[in-house]
């Protein structure tokens, strides 16, 4: 798979994982749409992993004039990669709490998941550094 092809499937994934991060996570009400969500997540950053690992493999076979160019995209990928697995650790424990706590009132954990997430005017583009 060239380069190109494999950003572009990054750049769908990532916009996919935000929005699930974002806007569709913290509002599911039903247990186990939150698990499938949970379960896509996680696919979803396999796959990333996956995509990055093949666009490095495909930056090595580049010359060294264009290399350092396409290295720093792919930093500012991984970079938008780790925020999400680390956004997605976040809601992962928060779920977990909610099941251990589900006696409490569920407005206190929602509030600060939410200002914690991420919204619609923090999230940069993909693709558009």
């Amino acid at each position: 798979m060239s380069f190109e092809q494999c950003e572009q499937d990054l750049v769908d994934l990532i916009k996919s994982a935000k929005t699930k991060l974002a806007d569709k996570i913290p509002i599911a009400t039903d247990k186990e749409e939150k698990k499938s969500l949970m379960r896509q997540l996680n696919k979803e950053m396999a796959d990333m992993n996956s995509l990055l690992a093949d666009m490095e493999n495909e930056i090595a076979k580049f010359g060294p004039n264009s290399r350092a160019t396409f290295l720093n995209k792919l930093k500012k990928y991984k970079l938008d990669v780790d925020i999400i697995q680390k956004d997605a650790v976040t809601i992962g424990y928060f779920f977990l709490s909610i099941k251990f706590h589900s006696c409490m009132n569920l407005k206190y954990f929602i509030i600060p998941l939410k200002e914690k997430s991420l919204n619609s005017q923090q999230l940069q583009q993909p693709g558009q550094y």
